[in-house]
């Protein structure tokens, strides 16, 4: 099987191949990676996960502070070693499939981030104040639900999925 690489020019009914100087493809593939890293599309996944590198987020009710405890894991399942948040990522509760429970996270400071999404349980985001990224959605899986008594600033955002999500504090979002 033949490869074409370059640009094809169609001639006099065939086919000639004019290969692309390799510079220009170089800095074109560049640019378009840079542009890509800048979208806020490309934020990643922290799931909330109170108990460390064990799997599961620590039970049906891990309680905890969100810009205090090093409760943000990497791995779905949460079996990875836990750290800090990192503004502007995805805000996942919980990791794995056990805080099937109603708990209460307290906020501390401004939270930045890309989305939030309520996977498992019952949360209660508490105080502080949570800065959604521009087009940011904050999902809550169906028979699920978000009760947000921390202040949301931001705009563009978007709720989606089946479950509920309540506002408690007056918000500072356009």
């Amino acid at each position: 099987m033949n490869s074409i690489q370059g640009d094809l020019h169609l001639r006099n009914d065939h086919l000639n191949q004019v290969p692309a100087p390799a510079g220009s493809i170089r800095c074109a593939l560049l640019a378009a990676l840079l542009a890509l890293a800048t979208t806020s599309g490309l934020a990643a996944s922290l799931y909330w996960d109170a108990n460390g590198s064990a799997a599961g987020a620590g039970g049906a009710t891990p309680i905890g502070t969100w810009g205090v405890d090093n409760f943000w894991s990497t791995a779905a399942v949460g079996n990875a070693a836990t750290v800090g948040w990192t503004p502007g990522e995805n805000a996942v509760f919980s990791a794995s499939n056990d805080a099937t429970g109603t708990f209460t996270v307290n906020v501390t400071g401004t939270q930045v981030l890309g989305g939030l999404s309520v996977e498992e349980g019952n949360v209660t985001l508490s105080g502080g104040i949570l800065s959604l990224n521009a087009g940011a959605s904050v999902s809550v899986a169906a028979s699920r639900s978000l009760s947000l008594s921390s202040e949301i600033a931001g705009a563009g955002w978007a709720k989606i999925g089946g479950g509920n999500l309540s506002l408690n504090v007056a918000n500072s979002f356009t």
